[in-house]
């Protein structure tokens, strides 16, 4: 799997994320949205994600309702 897209129950965005992460392939983009609007809900996915101990590299966008942008190293 080369791209994932989060936009669904935020409270389900880490447990839908490992749930894909065993199919990623290494480089594959995940972009997850909401993350200003719903900053208290995402703030465990978004520390989950900006952790590199996780695999992932990640930019956290100030645009619109805030998006992450992150690369999957393979954990």
């Amino acid at each position: 799997m080369d791209f994932v897209f989060l936009d669904g129950w935020k409270t389900l965005y880490i447990p839908v994320l490992k749930l894909v992460e065993p199919k990623l392939a290494p480089g594959a983009v995940i972009l997850a949205d909401n993350l200003k609007t719903f900053a208290k809900t995402l703030k465990p996915f978004r520390e989950y994600v900006c952790d590199p101990l996780h695999g992932y590299e990640t930019v956290v966008l100030e645009i619109g309702s805030g998006v992450s942008m992150s690369t999957w190293s393979g954990g």
